[in-house]
């Protein structure tokens, strides 16, 4: 399974800005309306993907939040159980 990273992401959407810019491209209307499609589903997909990783953080903080002299915590992780119990 491929690791995208950040990088890869804005990548993506700028490859996707580029295509609508393309006068030559967006002139076919067939054409046009398959692009802005496509960048509408690349542009949900990468606000979902943002989020995601903005809950990863957020709940890496709070983890560390919960860290006392050296030891977590059972501190609920997102996929079910506790970190204690991994």
């Amino acid at each position: 399974m491929p690791q995208n990273t950040a990088i890869d992401l804005q990548n993506h959407l700028m490859e996707a800005l580029e295509r609508l810019n393309d006068d030559e491209l967006m002139s076919d209307p067939e054409v046009a309306k398959k692009e802005i499609k496509r960048a509408s589903a690349i542009s949900t997909v990468a606000r979902v993907a943002v989020q995601n990783e903005a809950i990863i953080v957020r709940a890496e903080t709070i983890k560390r939040e919960f860290r006392t002299g050296g030891k977590e915590e059972n501190v609920p992780l997102l996929t079910g159980g506790n970190e204690a119990e991994k």
